[in-house]
């Protein structure tokens, strides 16, 4: 689980070059940016993302 980003990084690379889609940008830009390498904040973030989403009693509270 700690190379999520990386395995992030290979997944959309690989769907880029098997879609033949051109990249505007760059060649020295990195494809994708990363806002965090802290793996409990992106943790924290998808579980916010999933309370924001659920719309249970109290979610949107507990998404914030």
């Amino acid at each position: 689980m700690e190379d999520v980003f990386d395995v992030q990084d290979e997944i959309f690379a690989a769907i880029a070059d098997a879609l033949k889609i051109t990249l505007v940008g760059h060649a020295a830009q990195p494809k994708v940016e990363r806002h965090t390498d802290d793996l409990d904040a992106y943790h924290l973030y998808l579980q916010g993302r999933h309370s924001w989403y659920a719309r249970y009693p109290g979610a949107l509270e507990k998404a914030l």
